[in-house]
Formats: structure tokens, C-alpha cells, sequence
């Protein structure tokens, strides 16, 4: 299959390219798409024959998981269950370099997952997958090629095989990572949810009005003791 290759903007994306990159997407080929954090193998997460290509294609061992990306964190919920933990983190954090890993749904195969109970969910930060992954309503691999900086069209060309059906670059328009980047298991998530309800309380003073009571009350019953 000849590879073909577009530019795009990942700031401005051109809609035209994104319908086409969505049509192909839709018949299980496979696509190398700008993120936030580098370029991507992009297919549908859901096409079991697709992920195939996505793992024969850099040689990954099957035994890896691949994360997916989807549009928001409401499009998550198709294929993970997401917890108050989940979404505190999502509306602080994504869009951004941000992945959760969180207990999957029934609809995800296990190929994608290497045959694991949970799955990495990723919100990029980059419009051209955002759109990808609206426009398709699917959740497509999010497995990246290089994250070598500066992102180089050499190194991007030099991972294409005869596999591709299209090129997907994003020439100098790749939004470099704002926060740092990194996996959070769900109880990572309810550990950082605890800790952000415990800084919630201690700003409404909630926690020191209990311990000025406890301090009141302390020295009356040392009282009735004597």
C-alpha cells in the first residue's frame, strides 16, 4: 500500500483532511497522527484486526497494552469506568499529557488491553486527534511512535511501512507538554482525590473548627475526671 502523506495544523486543522483521515480510520486502516506528546499510530481502538496492524507494525509485544484516546472524558465512559477520583483529575489535568488507567468495559477487545482488566484513557492536548476522535466517535490507539524532540519528519518516515495507508503530520504545529506526563492507576486517582478534598476542608476551615471544639472539650472532662 503507498503511503501517503498530508500536513496539517494541529492548532487549525483542516477539515477536509480530517473527513478523509476519519473515513479510513472507520475501515480499520491505520494512521500516524500528531498528539501532545508525539506522533502516533492512530486506529480504531475497537477493530481488533486494526490494533492487530497497530502492534505488527513497531513490533510491540502483544503483552503491552496500548492506550486509547478519545474527545472528552464523557466519550470515556463508553469504554471505562469512571469514578469521582477520574473526573476530578480530568477537569484538572485533561485535555493534557495525561493518561488515567482505569477499569474497562465489556465493549473493549482484549487484544488492546493485553488481555487486562483495565485500559489507559487519554484526552490529548493537540486539536487535529481531538477532532480524529470526535468525528469518528471511537476510541483510536494512542500508541506513540518517538517522542524524540524536536519532534524530526525523519524519524516519522523512517517508522512507515508499506502497512500505512496515510501519513498524518502535523508539521511544527505539535503543542509540546504544558504539565508532566504520566500513567495514574485508579488508586493513585482516589489517593490525589483524598488529598484534594482534604485541602478543600482545611481552606473552609471545616477541619479547624472540629479540632477547637475537641480542644473545648478536652479540659471539662479532665475536670469531671477529678
Amino acid at each position: 500500500m503507498t503511503v501517503r502523506i498530508e500536513t496539517i495544523d494541529a492548532y487549525n486543522p483542516d477539515f477536509r483532511i480530517l473527513e478523509q483521515a476519519a473515513r479510513l480510520i472507520t475501515k480499520g486502516e491505520v494512521l500516524v497522527c500528531p498528539t501532545d506528546t508525539g506522533y502516533a499510530f492512530s486506529a480504531n481502538g475497537l477493530d481488533p484486526k486494526a490494533v492487530a496492524r497497530v502492534f505488527n507494525l513497531k513490533g510491540r509485544s502483544y503483552s503491552n497494552p496500548i492506550h486509547v484516546a478519545v474527545s472528552s472524558i464523557e466519550e470515556a465512559g463508553k469504554y471505562a469506568h469512571i469514578n469521582e477520583a477520574a473526573r476530578h483529575l480530568a477537569s484538572r489535568f485533561l485535555p493534557g499529557a495525561l493518561t488515567l488507567v482505569l477499569p474497562k468495559k465489556e465493549t473493549i477487545p482484549a487484544m488492546l488491553v493485553a488481555g487486562r482488566d483495565t485500559i489507559g484513557i487519554r484526552v490529548p492536548d493537540n486539536r487535529a486527534i481531538l477532532s480524529l476522535a470526535e468525528m469518528t466517535a471511537l476510541p483510536l490507539s494512542a500508541w506513540v511512535i518517538t517522542r524524540e524532540k524536536p519532534f524530526r519528519f525523519a524519524t516519522i518516515i523512517n517508522s512507515l511501512s508499506c502497512g500505512m495507508a496515510l501519513c498524518f503530520l502535523g508539521y511544527g504545529a505539535l503543542r509540546q507538554p504544558e504539565r508532566p506526563r504520566g500513567l495514574v492507576p485508579l488508586f493513585w486517582g482516589a489517593l490525589c482525590f483524598l488529598i484534594a478534598v482534604v485541602i478543600s476542608l482545611l481552606k473552609g476551615g471545616v477541619i479547624q473548627r472540629a479540632f477547637k471544639r475537641l480542644r473545648e472539650r478536652t479540659p471539662s472532662a479532665c475536670k469531671s475526671a477529678h
